[in-house]
């Protein structure tokens, strides 16, 4: 959770930063073990407020494990039923809106304001 030292510091000091989205993007969200972590460990893998936290050899062993389950569903995915389909697309578009809160939630964390 280093990458929000500087948040909590700038919020501290109510300094809004300027960081444009671009930068954003490029310096932050395009950085694997950044969105491993967002991804892997925030989003979907920390238990009670993320205050319990598994050793990263952990991680990967249920990476594998929900890899495994994507290229199921991928090649499963034209057997289902039209409804179940519309499932899936449904539960993976509200999972990208989640992720896309989270991150715009950390951007403007960044940037040490609300807007």
């Amino acid at each position: 959770m280093h990458h929000l030292g500087p948040a909590v510091g700038s919020r501290l000091g109510s300094t809004v930063r300027a960081l444009p989205l671009g930068t954003y993007l490029r310096t932050h969200l395009f950085v694997s073990e950044r969105w491993l972590n967002l991804f892997g460990t925030q989003l979907w893998l920390a238990w009670g407020w993320v205050d319990v936290v598994l050793r990263p050899g952990w991680y990967w062993l249920l990476w594998l494990f929900f890899a495994a389950a994507l290229v199921g569903l991928a090649l499963g995915l034209r057997t289902f039923a039209r409804r179940d389909r519309l499932l899936v697309l449904a539960i993976s578009l509200a999972l990208g809106a989640q992720v896309a809160a989270l991150l715009a939630v950390e951007w403007l964390l960044l940037r040490g304001g609300e807007g």
